[in-house]
């Protein structure tokens, strides 16, 4: 699937700095999990608009204890690799298909070590599963739709709580509409809500200026 081309506009009331965060949800873990901030932006007044794109691409790379990572892999849904020890060392390496057409799996193949399995697109860390022990198999399912909402003191990159982002985010689905298994070419996401008196309201978040493929 080629590139959603995004454009976050702040049409809320508010007028101090807040930041604005994205992220995806890994659909084969519960409800409630941590999460990474994919993208963070800062936005202080009405009007500004910050365009992005959100890939369809994934890329894989293992790390470990000691802060060694692996080369980034291309990561396709239906693709299984393993993490093994070669005369080079410790490898990741695509291994076979994946129990699901719709997941990316990596299995622990060390005989000692836990790794954490890292998630890119854009360039950005989307998602990691961490001490994944020998023996073990970590499930990564990427729907085309993302979280969003606003947090405080949120960098790019780093792990986000259940509790922290419990109730405190809007899911924006990148599927047409018409037709299901194709995304939205792009889109405007639109932020309203907030405010400073009595009558702020919780920042909301939703799509305009849709247009499929």
């Amino acid at each position: 699937m080629p590139d959603v081309r995004l454009n976050l506009i702040n049409r809320s009331e508010h007028t101090g700095k807040v930041q604005v965060v994205i992220g995806q949800f890994n659909k084969t873990l519960p409800e409630r999990q941590a999460v990474i901030a994919w993208r963070v932006f800062n936005t202080q007044l009405p009007g500004e608009n910050f365009a992005f794109s959100y890939p369809m691409e994934k890329f894989i790379s293992v790390s470990d204890s000691w802060g060694n990572y692996s080369p980034q892999k291309n990561a396709y849904p239906g693709q299984l690799f393993s993490v093994e020890n070669d005369i080079d060392g410790d490898i990741l390496k695509y291994s076979a298909q994946a129990a699901s057409p719709y997941a990316i799996e990596v299995v622990n193949r060390l005989e000692f070590g836990a790794i954490d399995a890292n998630i890119y697109t854009d360039g950005r860390l989307l998602f990691v599963q961490k001490g994944v022990s020998p023996g073990k198999k970590v499930v990564f399912q990427f729907e085309p739709s993302i979280w969003i909402g606003v947090l405080s003191e949120v960098e790019e990159g780093r792990v986000i709580d259940a509790a922290m982002l419990a109730g405190n985010y809007t899911d924006l689905s990148l599927l047409d509409i018409e037709i299901t298994e194709t995304t939205i070419r792009s889109a405007d996401i639109i932020m309203t809500g907030g405010g400073s008196s009595t009558t702020a309201t919780s920042f909301q978040f939703h799509l305009e200026n849709v247009i499929p493929y």
